[in-house]
């Protein structure tokens, strides 16, 4: 080449550099090909031309440039990293991975190709290996924006939000005006209890971006956390109204109404119906019919779909029961949607014919899959409730779906056939209030498994102090003024009485002040002690320190109350108007305590103060309760498992029956 052309072309690639820093593409697209038609394989055209094609999102063209470029540039890193994008925009991963572990070891300082894989593997659901990567990228560049601000997401998808504060804290401030990094720092403080700091970090991300539907919907889930539940229902409502597709939103607003005491019972089902209409029925209305054999005797497929098959309160009710589902009656799959996984989902995944992680698999695609496994009946075990798939439901994947454990309330879907309840969550003048039929088993619609962890009871705490200790250990969302008025009055009632209360956002000091303020202004704010979230064994162990455990109202616990009477120490309830407020009312009458499921606030405060000032009498009710409840249907998971398996194949029967006809 003669040396003026040489220069020319320099020029011009040395202009079309400058345009493409300043993000002129067209100008520096139309140098770049001045330059090759002076010089067809100048490599420095071909990459920087590559790069431009990979900018406007043309990866097809980006790849065929910089393939040309890599066999001219063979040593250059950049031009392998760029290639390892264009291929990842076409949807050709295993080659895009190669791409960048070629550029790691060309340039083994380059941080890049390490955030970029480690994208690859986080979309992919490999989050421990993702981790794995931004920890190499920032090792090379500590300031590797993308890294810092996507290690602090996986950490939270990991339930590991107390370690990605700092992460996020520096992505945020290397990034002040990026919305996603404030998000990130809000949710893992908020992980982390410190809901005050989190609220400041989720407002800042909305006014970055006001209409953010997603910050919104976080604040919504942090003022439920923190017990404002009238505020957290606003933000939901926000969220929803300014994203009318969020279904998260909508789900979230439907849940956290349970906790409002004066609503009215009609408009749970007008609301779940308005979700229905606008976002899962016209998905159910695409569905097509189903295939599956209309046999009503065979054994039958019966999918689980849950996000949470982990440690949670869902799996303390699910796992005895798949652990002695007949498999001439049932087989059974689980659909996993979990956010992480623990020993309990290395247990449940032990157990089940068949275990699919739907977690990073879109709506459609996992409806397929549950088809194509030839699923009769599924059963949502999420509802309304975080980590929901209910838009995976909405396509009716089976011909025959129910709702059970992780929701007490309609869904409003048509594509939801039944919900799984008892006559006392579900009483039979109830029925109107469901979309769903309502399927009652016989007993109660709980089957517990006690804890893996042993922690024995004690003999009651006041006969030690001389001083009664009340209990409550559910989340603050239920803890309301008409409970604390409720509970005050008891500990007015019984002289010298505390009251220990435990959840997760007394972490957070001005939570814990709201609260204690909240009891000073009924006159026994020095008698109540607040304690943060603790791990199952210390959770169980301070089951020791309560004598009675009063459970609030109008949603009450679940686990909760199982792990209570499983410590020894009975619990005090009020029968609620709705399937939430009825919860423990099924737990203590399956369990043999149903004169604890009291049926007027008054009679709920009577029965506390009057089992405190007989200590002997309470005494008597805690001996060997949990001799009492291991003995009780609550903890028979084989007769449970043949209940719920004559629900499931009368269920089948209708279907079959339907099916027929058609």
């Amino acid at each position: 080449m003669r040396e003026a052309g040489g220069s020319e072309v320099r020029e011009l690639l040395e202009r079309a550099a400058a345009e493409h820093r300043l993000d002129r593409l067209d100008q520096a697209r139309l140098l770049c090909r001045k330059a090759l038609e002076l010089e067809p394989d100048q490599p420095d055209a071909l990459r920087l031309l590559g790069a431009v094609a990979l900018q406007s999102g043309r990866h097809r063209r980006a790849e065929t440039l910089l393939r040309r470029a890599v066999e001219l540039l063979p040593e250059n890193a950049q031009v392998r990293l760029h290639l390892g994008m264009a291929l990842e925009g076409c949807g050709r991963l295993g080659e895009a991975v190669e791409a960048y572990k070629a550029c790691m070891a060309l340039d083994p300082d380059a941080a890049e190709p390490y955030a970029r894989f480690g994208n690859l593997l986080k979309d992919n659901g490999q989050l421990r290996e993702a981790l794995a990567c931004y920890a190499g990228a920032l090792r090379r560049d500590p300031d590797h924006f993308a890294s810092l601000v996507n290690m602090g997401g996986v950490l939270l998808e990991l339930g590991r939000g107390r370690d990605a504060v700092d992460i996020s804290r520096r992505a945020a401030e290397l990034r002040p005006l990026a919305v996603r990094a404030h998000l990130h720092l809000g949710a893992a403080l908020h992980d982390a209890w410190r809901t005050t700091e989190a609220e400041s970090a989720y407002l800042a991300a909305l006014e970055l971006e006001p209409g953010h539907s997603g910050a919104m919907n976080n604040l919504g889930v942090l003022k439920r956390d923190q017990g404002r539940i009238r505020d957290a229902v606003s933000w939901f409502r926000k969220a929803w109204k300014a994203d009318p597709d969020f279904a998260a939103a909508r789900s979230n607003y439907l849940l956290t109404r349970h906790y409002l005491a004066d609503e009215q019972r009609e408009t749970f089902l007008e609301e779940a119906l308005a979700f229905g209409h606008d976002l899962a029925d016209p998905l159910t209305s695409r569905a097509r019919s189903h295939d599956n054999d209309p046999d009503p005797d065979r054994p039958l497929r019966v999918g689980y779909l849950s996000g949470d098959l982990r440690r949670h309160a869902v799996s303390s009710f699910l796992v005895p029961l798949l652990a002695e589902h007949n498999p001439e009656n049932v087989e059974f799959y689980c659909y996993a949607n979990n956010p992480y996984s623990d020993g309990t989902t290395d247990h449940l995944r032990s157990i089940c014919s068949l275990w699919r992680n739907i977690r990073t698999t879109g709506d459609i695609e996992a409806s397929e899959i549950m088809r194509e496994d030839k699923i009769d009946i599924l059963v949502d075990l999420s509802g309304h409730s975080s980590h929901n798939r209910l838009l995976t439901t909405a396509r009716k994947p089976a011909p025959v779906q129910a709702l059970w454990l992780g929701y007490f309330d309609t869904t409003g879907m048509r594509a939801v056939d039944w919900i799984i309840a008892d006559r006392h969550v579900c009483p039979e003048e109830q029925g109107k209030f469901y979309s769903e039929g309502v399927w009652r088993l016989p007993v109660s619609f709980w089957c517990y498994g006690p804890p893996d962890v042993e922690v024995e009871p004690v003999e009651t705490p006041f006969f030690e102090r001389k001083s009664i200790t009340f209990g409550c250990f559910n989340n603050t969302a239920k803890i309301n003024n008409t409970v604390v008025d409720a509970w005050a009055a008891i500990l007015r009632q019984v002289p010298e009485s505390e009251l220990l209360l435990q959840s997760g956002s007394f972490a957070d000091k001005d939570v814990r002040a709201r609260y204690q303020s909240m009891f000073s202004d009924r006159g026994v704010g020095d008698r109540v002690a607040f304690r943060p979230h603790m791990e199952l064994r210390g959770y169980l162990a301070s089951y020791q320190e309560v004598d009675l455990a009063l459970d609030p109202f109008p949603y009450g616990g679940g686990a909760t109350t199982a792990d209570a009477l499983w410590m020894g120490v009975p619990v005090v309830s009020l029968r609620g108007g709705r399937f939430s407020g009825r919860l423990s009312t099924s737990l203590l009458e399956a369990a043999g305590l149903g004169e604890l499921a009291t049926r007027t606030l008054d009679d709920y405060i009577a029965c506390a103060v009057g089992l405190a000032r007989e200590p002997e009498r309470l005494a008597l009710l805690r001996s060997d309760l949990r001799g009492r409840l291991l003995a009780s249907p609550l903890c028979d998971a084989k007769r449970f498992a043949r209940d719920m398996e004559a629900a499931y194949r009368g269920m089948w029967s209708r279907w079959c029956g339907t099916s027929r006809r058609h």
